[in-house]
């Protein structure tokens, strides 16, 4: 009997699907649809939120949640973790195998096996990315959730060794299981998808994807994009930015404003702000290379959606990327911008090396599927559950 063949009763922490769908709220909606939808799948879930999940369209069955209403401020979310959400599974509790949280949040007193899912560490690795009271709360959370969490996944070997190097011992509950991208980024046979509307005034741009904020290292991507769009050969290119407002991002905001109203890169500087999921693919496909000079990933979701549909991928070679990347595209040093320079100046010139490296970012890119990771996700639920 496959894992996907038994009976599973999930309680999931389901705030981050009340968010707008980027980043852990992707991750959260495509490996649970996954989940769900593998071949003899008896998945049962009850969602856990503070407000109404009004987007469900990603669950293929009967969709349960149970809407604790309380506020989500970080100086209260402390409570909701280790009293009111672990208070509402409590009453149930013998309906459910399994807690699982995609928000890295394991409670202390949940009288339930647990798998928490960890993306990143940015908070240790580079604390000064994030304002002080979510500094505060994740090490705490952390913490709490590495000692109390039956089983843990990793979503990348980097940052299964990040656990291990702050939390040893954590390596013997941890399992690697990889993302991949949306069954929506694979390229479709006969060429491009439709551009939607909004796109098609582009021209031909460089794409970076990713929320506003500090780890993303704009500032470094600016600096070497004033450079490439003056080159032989760049006059005409663009720099696409498609990502929401984040914190500590307000210096930012002026930047980018600036270059937008300088007579040298006047609409050359395009700031998308969020992007509809569905839309991102077209987007991706439309771009020369994806841009990604992130100072620390915990996967790199961006990186592996551009290879998907045959676009170059030009990244930091730091943290997880070598490890999702590899030689299917151009990983550069952050310490240096004339080597991001020249090699974005090669690729816009240059048809033949888009293309070669279109084909080794679609081939690299088909390691990662939902499927695979849904099963091997499973695995880990029934593991855990085995220790009820």
């Amino acid at each position: 009997m496959t894992p996907a063949t038994l009976p599973l009763r999930l309680a999931v922490d389901g705030r981050v699907l009340v968010m707008q769908p980027t980043g852990i709220g992707r991750y959260t909606r495509s490996l649970l649809r996954a989940m769900a939808t593998l071949p003899g799948s008896r998945l049962k879930a009850v969602f856990f939120t503070h407000e109404r999940i009004e987007d469900h369209a990603f669950w293929p069955g009967r969709f349960e949640q149970r809407v604790l209403r309380f506020p989500e401020p970080m100086l209260v979310r402390p409570y909701w973790d280790e009293h009111v959400l672990p208070g509402a599974i409590e009453s149930d509790v013998e309906t459910f195998d399994v807690y699982f949280s995609p928000l890295s949040v394991v409670p202390a007193r949940l009288k339930l096996p647990s798998v928490a899912t960890v993306h990143d560490l940015a908070f240790l690795r580079f604390p000064k990315v994030l304002p002080l009271k979510y500094r505060l709360y994740w090490r705490r959370a952390m913490k709490r959730t590495v000692e109390c969490a039956t089983r843990l996944i990793a979503v990348s070997e980097s940052t299964r060794r990040d656990l291990a190097a702050f939390y040893p011992g954590s390596e013997r509950k941890t399992k690697v299981v990889h993302e991949a991208p949306d069954p929506l980024y694979w390229k479709p046979p006969g060429g491009k998808a439709e551009m939607p509307e909004s796109f098609r005034g582009l021209g031909r741009y460089f794409l970076a994807v990713g929320t506003l904020e500090p780890r993303k290292n704009y500032p470094f991507l600016l600096r070497v994009m004033q450079q490439v769009l003056v080159a032989p050969g760049c006059e005409e290119l663009k720099l696409v930015i498609a990502g929401g407002l984040g914190w500590l991002s307000a210096g930012l905001q002026r930047q980018i404003a600036a270059l937008q109203e300088s007579p040298s890169f006047r609409d050359r500087m395009v700031w998308l702000e969020y992007v509809e999921f569905s839309d991102l693919p077209a987007l991706y496909r439309g771009a020369l290379a994806l841009v990604f000079p992130t100072l620390y990933e915990g996967f790199g979701l961006p990186a592996v959606e551009a290879m998907a549909v045959g676009t170059p991928v030009v990244a930091s070679k730091v943290s997880s990327l070598p490890e999702v990347v590899g030689d299917a595209g151009l990983l550069l040093p952050l310490d240096q911008e004339k080597p991001w320079v020249e090699n974005l100046i090669r690729i816009a010139n240059s048809e033949r090396l888009r293309r070669e490296m279109s084909e080794r970012g679609i081939e690299r890119a088909r390691r990662f599927s939902w499927e695979r990771t849904a099963r091997e996700t499973w695995a880990v639920f029934e593991e855990a559950a085995g220790h009820r």
